[in-house]
Parts: C-alpha cells; sequence; structure tokens
C-alpha cells in the first residue's frame, strides 16, 4: 500500500560498518531466504549487512545489495555464496577470495557476477540425497567395498 517495508528499518546490533562503508552487489540464480538486514562475513567475520534483495532487471536472477565495512578489502574478482549459520540458522552471504586473486579491489558500486556466485545445498537437498544413497542401493555397494578391502594382500 504505502511503500513501508520493515525490512528497511534499522535494527540495534548488526554489522559495524565504520565511517566509510561502501555498497556491492552480488547477482545469484537463488536467493531464497536472503532478506535485508541479514549478515554479510568474510573469512567467518561479520563485515557487512544486506540491505536490499529484488528481482534483477529482465531476468529470473536476484540481485543482493550489501554494505560493506570500509576497511575490508577484497580483490575485484571476489566470490560470493549463500551460506547457513547452522543447520537451521540463518542465511548469510559469504564473501571470499578465490585461490587465484585478481588485480584491483572490491570497491563501492561494483557487482559480482552470476559467475562468481553460489549457494551451499539446501538441508532438503543433502537429506534427499542422503535417502537416495540409503534406499537406493548405495549401502549395499559400500558393503562390497569393504569385503573387498578384507581379501586384498597385506590385509588381514
Amino acid at each position: 500500500c504505502c511503500g513501508f517495508s520493515p525490512y528497511k528499518l534499522p535494527l540495534p546490533g548488526g554489522a559495524d560498518l565504520g565511517d566509510h562503508p561502501y555498497t556491492v552487489k552480488a547477482e545469484f540464480r537463488d536467493a531464497l531466504d536472503i532478506v535485508p538486514q541479514g549478515g554479510v562475513r568474510s573469512s567467518d567475520v561479520t563485515v557487512g549487512r544486506i540491505t536490499d534483495v529484488q528481482r534483477a532487471p529482465g531476468g529470473w536472477t536476484a540481485m543482493v545489495t550489501m554494505e560493506i565495512n570500509g576497511d575490508t578489502k577484497l580483490p575485484k574478482n571476489a566470490e560470493a555464496t549463500i551460506r547457513q549459520t547452522s543447520l537451521l540458522g540463518e542465511k548469510f552471504v559469504q564473501l571470499e577470495a578465490p585461490k587465484e586473486p585478481g588485480s584491483g579491489k572490491l570497491s563501492n558500486g561494483d557487482t559480482i557476477g552470476l559467475d562468481r556466485t553460489g549457494r551451499n545445498p539446501e538441508v532438503e537437498e543433502v537429506l534427499g540425497a542422503l535417502s537416495l544413497l540409503l534406499n537406493g542401493g548405495g549401502v549395499g555397494q559400500l558393503k562390497t567395498i569393504a569385503a573387498d578391502q578384507g581379501t586384498r594382500p597385506g590385509h588381514g
């Protein structure tokens, strides 16, 4: 109705953004349960907060806007993933340097594209895969592998 959103209200606590925070966006294929005021971490330390989540222009992806503490230094080709604090905990965005960091640094107005974003598997996906393993013959294969180990030379 009136453009009011509880997600836009400032909350006490949260990330220390310092005196000169910068804004970065990241495009995700799936940003389910990511909400404004959620955390942004780097090396397991909270370095920012999510300020907005919207559908990306002209697509079926989500654009997540984040404010990052100005003292946080990440390479220009930083990667973003959606993670969870625990099995049923809140979701947050994890920013990390790739294995081979590029030149330059992530700065105000930069966007992390789909080629550098991802998410951890959902709990339901992990449990579904485990169920397939347990019900689909995977256990029988494990038994065969274990039995073969006992008949190899040098074992037993």
